[in-house]
């Protein structure tokens, strides 16, 4: 940490580390001086502190010393909602995909770690930094089980998230909406559910990350600008369940089936006990499309590229099918896809697609290697159905 930083330690504020006792006071403390000093740095350092919601403001690093450990309650009636601040336009799924669960929930934004319409912040993490979540039951969240998320962050710009883990959220790991100019790098994001979340956010990097969650890798509506490299990607969902335009994914090694059960297959209730080998463990979908209805994007998904991947194990590497409202695919059609160098094994059947006839899906392959369970080894033609219509598909 530069020395420049003004340093607001949570335990000058009175946190201690004990795992019994909510210390959401004076780390909020510590946060509002540092926002009263101009910004610098609140320091957490090695221990175990407990707390149930706190907010960062502008120009603000919260920094996870080595050793440092941030657990959430346990009990999601001790998170707070925030007020919006003027002039913040939400784009959580309550706002993109309503016709899903039909019913507004304020308390979706329940948070650890919350930063609504701000600049200039960071979340570092050392050493053995860990954020766990507790898996926070809520019976009345999300589909009946999803309680707050490990970070949310609304409106935010030039933001940065390095360094720590992260795991047992009671809903996302991280829920970005509406963020510029991100950059996520040596983070493991574990179990639960999505690792990142992200509607509606431009100008991402994700690099050196690993991901292994029961829910998506990286999901996402309206994303634009979005890099995924160098990162190792295990679901028991959909690696990436994301729409938009000029999205790169390179480097990467993806495979299944997931070390975690995907989350809905085992929760039934708070005291449950969640065994890691219980549950649905195959992994869907290498791209599982999403888009949004209430808030399409102003062009058709282009520009993507996924490059130097490997991709083992996952059931089918693509599901789109063009105006399917329950599917989440209806909205903003996709257009155009590039795979270079791409290796692709143990593929369960062919891609599902029903391509937008007004807007075909044009994927283009460059040395594409494809294998599938039942022994068949091919090219990058045994990703699809031979008779999908509105399908453009060849090598380059």
């Amino acid at each position: 940490m530069s020395k420049d930083l003004n340093l607001f330690d949570i335990t000058s504020f009175g946190a201690r580390s004990d795992p019994s006792e909510l210390q959401d006071k004076a780390v909020q403390a510590a946060l509002d001086a540092c926002r009263d000093a101009g910004g610098g740095a609140v320091v957490v350092p090695a221990g175990h502190f407990l707390i149930s919601g706190v907010r960062m403001w502008d120009h603000t690093t919260l920094e996870l010393q080595p050793g440092a450990v941030l657990i959430g309650s346990a009990d999601c009636r001790d998170y707070p909602v925030w007020d919006i601040p003027k002039g913040i336009e939400l784009r959580t799924d309550q706002e993109m995909i309503p016709y899903y669960e039909q019913k507004h929930r304020p308390q979706y934004r329940r948070a650890m770690i919350s930063a609504y319409g701000v600049s200039d912040i960071s979340l570092i993490g050392g050493a053995e930094s860990l954020i766990d979540g507790s898996d926070c039951y809520d019976a009345d969240g999300e589909e009946g089980f999803r309680g707050p998320h490990g970070i949310f962050f609304s409106n935010c710009r030039n933001v940065t998230l390095r360094g720590y883990t992260i795991r047992n959220s009671g809903n996302f790991m991280h829920q970005l909406d509406k963020c510029a100019n991100t950059e996520m790098s040596g983070v493991a994001s574990l179990a639960g559910h999505d690792g990142i979340h992200l509607n509606c956010c431009t100008d991402t990097v994700i690099n050196d990350c690993i991901f292994r969650t029961g829910d998506d890798c990286v999901a996402g509506i309206g994303v634009n600008r979005l890099t995924v490299s160098n990162c190792e990607l295990n679901t028991s969902c959909d690696t990436f369940r994301i729409g938009g335009s000029q999205i790169t994914i390179e480097n990467c090694r993806v495979w299944g089936p997931g070390y975690y059960p995907h989350r809905m297959t085992v929760v039934k209730g708070r005291d449950d006990v969640l065994p890691r080998e219980s549950g649905r463990h195959n992994t869907l979908f290498f791209l599982e499309y999403f888009s949004s209805l209430t808030h399409p994007s102003a062009e058709p998904s282009h520009g993507w590229l996924i490059r130097n991947c490997s991709i083992e194990g996952v059931d089918r590497f693509l599901h789109f099918e063009s105006g399917n409202a329950g599917a989440l695919h209806a909205g903003t059609p996709l257009t155009e896809i590039a795979l270079n160098e791409v290796d692709i094994k143990g593929l369960a059947a062919a891609s599902i697609l029903s391509p937008d006839p007004e807007h075909p899906l044009k994927v283009d392959m460059t040395d594409v290697s494809v294998s599938l369970r039942d022994g068949l080894i091919g090219d990058g033609s045994l990703l699809f159905e031979p008779s999908t219509p509105n399908l453009i598909w060849g090598y380059i």
